[in-house]
């Protein structure tokens, strides 16, 4: 319905990288923008090379795979890899960008497909259920993580580049694994720590400490702001950034973080095509932010609906607002609840120009049901 990721209006972290004079490139999966409308999107966003899977375009059969027989986007147009696991192909295109840039500075963005439905065997892998197949393709995730590593210290460029792996959210519903002997459910798309507190891995030999465990509070709005800082860009004047950067954590040894809370927002069906384009389902969304040790879930009605000491309860099993809270839980209770209070009443519509009508267009609802 003309929604996309519109580059004109949301800030790219690789336009910037690009002005401060790196090669930038990406591969992996990609569903904000529809090629077929904007051919020349990734281009816009500032990347000068890519391969990507698009997501399923309507109409387009071969487009569903992203595993066996991968359908890529790549500078040149579509292509089909009969006989070809697509993890593959995209880990392959990295290495070959990293390996052909190796004398310039250079970004690389992977939003990797793995490890995400429908389960499937990886290469040399036979499994029957859902449970092994996503343990076999972790492990491929592993696998392919390796290659990278491996060309990147075959070329010597391991000790100057700082690779960041993270995923996006936490297991789908179906998966289930066990924790400190506690039996975990997959929580995709909660704002339980199932569902949003998610591995976080920097690596860079020689220019940051190796083997830190740490509990700095980090959200990936950070991302943004860090990269930029590395590369001694400045932020983008026209735009606010809620994030802030790291590097001082990385680089200088500083001893925290520059973060009092972070921020998560509900999950779920967040927003309706109307005739006014996309719009929020909710005035204000659901949403829990924490600090260290203490989480506060807020409601769409922006009250107080659950506080966890998760140092003490991980697993979010005790509301202590059905209790009498203690001092030191009352202070960090009206910390939290008092960052809530800057939040903008109503949340911002999402923000773009719209691209022209397709056939294959969602339906536009004459009128939506906005929710309190």
């Amino acid at each position: 319905g003309g929604v996309h990721f519109d580059e004109t209006m949301n800030p790219s972290l690789a336009r910037y990288l690009k002005e401060a004079g790196y090669k930038t490139a990406v591969a992996g999966k990609w569903q904000i923008n529809d090629f077929r409308v904007e051919p020349d999107a990734l281009t816009r966003h500032g990347f000068d090379t890519y391969c990507m899977w698009t997501g399923y375009e309507m109409g387009v059969d071969a487009s569903v795979n992203r595993y066996w027989d991968a359908y890529t986007y790549e500078v040149d147009g579509n292509k089909t890899y009969s006989g070809q696991f697509g993890p593959d192909v995209f880990n392959d295109f990295v290495i070959d960008f990293i390996i052909e840039n190796q004398d310039t500075a250079w970004f690389v963005y992977y939003p990797m497909v793995l490890t995400h439905g429908p389960l499937v065997n990886p290469p040399g892998e036979i499994h029957q259920t859902k449970l092994d197949k996503h343990k076999a393709m972790v492990s491929y995730t592993d696998k392919l993580t390796g290659q990278i590593i491996s060309a990147l210290e075959s070329t010597g460029q391991r000790k100057r580049t700082l690779f960041i792996w993270s995923t996006d959210n936490g297991t789908s519903s179906g998966i289930s694994g066990h924790l400190q002997g506690e039996s975990v459910r997959g929580g995709k798309a909660s704002t339980g720590e199932n569902g949003i507190c998610v591995p976080f891995i920097v690596s860079a030999p020689g220019l940051i400490r190796e083997g830190i465990n740490t509990d700095v509070l980090v959200d990936f709005t950070d991302l943004l702001p860090t990269f930029l800082d590395l590369a001694n860009h400045p932020l983008p004047d026209n735009h606010v950034i809620d994030g802030q950067s790291f590097k001082k954590f990385l680089l200088d040894h500083q001893p925290d973080g520059n973060r009092n809370w972070i921020l998560g927002m509900g999950g779920g069906n967040n927003a309706n095509l109307t005739a006014n384009g996309m719009e929020n389902q909710y005035f204000y969304r659901d949403r829990v932010i924490r600090n260290k040790q203490f989480k506060l879930y807020i409601s769409s009605e922006r009250k107080a609906e659950a506080f966890y000491d998760l140092s003490d309860d991980p697993f979010e099993k005790n509301n202590l607002l059905v209790t009498q809270l203690t001092s030191n839980e009352k202070k960090n209770f009206d910390d939290l609840f008092a960052a809530v209070q800057q939040f903008p009443i109503t949340d911002n519509e999402p923000s773009y120009q719209p691209t022209p009508p397709q056939a294959w267009d969602r339906a536009i609802k004459p009128s939506a049901k906005r929710l309190k």
